[in-house]
């Protein structure tokens, strides 16, 4: 309970830096920029699946150390994960670098030519600074799998002040668009580094190259594979929308886009880290093969993700036009049409992420991986005729049939399969 207490008060922090940030890079960026601005920081919810798979492999792998009450072997997870995201991070960055004179940034973002550099340098910010980043993950993850999340949210928290603090004083010192981009990223950064240095040693978890073990590091490569492809599919649910609305219907449209998108985004995410102790508590659960709690907590998890997800969904609608005019004034209209297609996307969403929880915590990879690529190959498709036939709401509808499509038939067969043997 603590876990998902202060779980909910770091969501509640970073939305509410969120919140304020939005009219205030508005304000001081001006439409397109905004629009670019959103796109780029759009990207932030990559660093839950930029990690290559390794670090719910190490959540996973973690939790079940823990349940056998094997310190050592945690120790040696979290140095071969942080290894390796560090070496990960530095090849990543550096194909970067060699990439983006050839990226057409204008056209990316669906923004004028001259607005080409401006994009350039604030994306090359972000990749810096989310290359610094990556390899800290390993430390969050790991506090998720030793069921010790309420430290990893707490920081995360922290870092969205920190975010809050950097974005006002750059645009009290009239700063451009890739200084504002460095200032979102670098409260993440400042307190990802300041948890990695308080917890690690405290907790005899500092990653050594002397802990290296091959066996762990092909273990945890092949698990963070399969993970990987899973990350692939969600970031192209959910992260490609901002991209899409930019190239189809131009850098504006991801402005008002990534407003609606914040008001109701809170809901999921709030939810999700309700649950999130969940994953590596249906890991240890069934290590010590206890198959009626993981029955009957899913369920349970199930019908709360449901009730909060609605309820606050049918509040925020109500509320939205009177919370827009207060949040952001005259500067922006949003339709009524993508309100509501938002509101109801995020309670399926909301659902989902709680299946998916039981899904990540049984080690369910190849089931995961099947439903992974099909979200790979169909909904970038699906969003962008749903774009070009009905503007935002349509790409938002769109996103929900198909995902109601393909994963109501594949977890109501996973919740079968869990049902008690008569």
């Amino acid at each position: 309970m603590f876990s998902a207490g202060a779980g909910g008060v770091a969501r509640v922090i970073a939305a509410g830096a969120q919140f304020l940030m939005v009219p205030l890079c508005l304000a001081h960026l001006g439409g397109e920029r905004f629009g670019i601005w959103a796109a780029i920081t759009s990207l932030t919810m990559l660093l839950t699946f930029a990690d290559l798979g390794l670090g719910n492999a190490l959540m996973s792998a973690s939790a079940r150390a823990a349940g056998l009450n094997d310190h050592a072997a945690v120790r040696r997870l979290v140095s071969s994960t942080f290894v390796l995201l560090l070496a990960a991070a530095v090849v990543g960055f550096s194909v970067f670098l060699l990439a983006r004179a050839r990226i057409p940034w204008a056209t990316l973002f669906g923004a004028r030519d001259a607005l080409a550099t401006d994009a350039r340098t604030a994306v090359t910010a972000f990749a810096a600074m989310f290359a610094l980043i990556m390899p800290l993950v390993a430390v969050a993850r790991a506090q998720y799998g030793l069921q010790v999340s309420h430290v990893a949210n707490l920081w995360q928290g922290a870092g969205a002040l920190m975010s809050l603090a950097l974005v006002w004083l750059a645009i009290r010192h009239d700063a451009g668009l890739p200084t504002l981009v460095a200032a979102l990223m670098g409260g993440p950064l400042i307190a990802a580094m300041a948890n990695a240095l308080t917890w690690l040693p405290r907790n005899r978890l500092t990653p050594r190259l002397s802990e290296l073990r091959r066996g762990d590091i092909r273990d945890l490569g092949r698990t963070g594979l399969a993970f990987f492809v899973l990350q692939l599919g969600a970031a192209l649910l959910y992260s490609s929308d901002h991209l899409i609305a930019g190239h189809v219907l131009g850098a504006d449209a991801v402005g008002q886009y990534a407003v609606a998108r914040t008001l109701f985004s809170v809901i999921p995410m709030g939810v999700n880290l309700l649950l999130q102790p969940l994953w590596p508590a249906y890991a240890e659960a069934q290590a010590q093969g206890d198959q009626a709690w993981i029955h009957r907590t899913v369920w349970r998890a199930l019908g709360w993700s449901l009730f909060l997800s609605l309820s606050a969904s049918l509040v925020l609608l109500a509320a939205a036009p009177w919370l827009l005019d207060v949040w952001l004034g005259a500067r922006m209209e949003i339709s009524t049409g993508l309100l509501t297609a938002l509101a109801v996307w995020a309670v399926v969403e909301a659902a989902g992420n709680g299946i998916a929880m039981l899904a990540n915590g049984l080690g369910r990879l190849r089931f995961q991986l099947a439903l992974a690529l099909l979200c790979a190959i169909c909904f970038p498709i699906v969003k962008v005729f749903g774009a070009q036939a009905a503007g935002l709401p349509g790409m938002v509808t769109a996103t929900i049939v198909l995902y109601l499509c393909i994963h109501v038939p594949a977890y109501g067969w996973l919740l079968h399969r869990l049902e008690p043997q008569r």
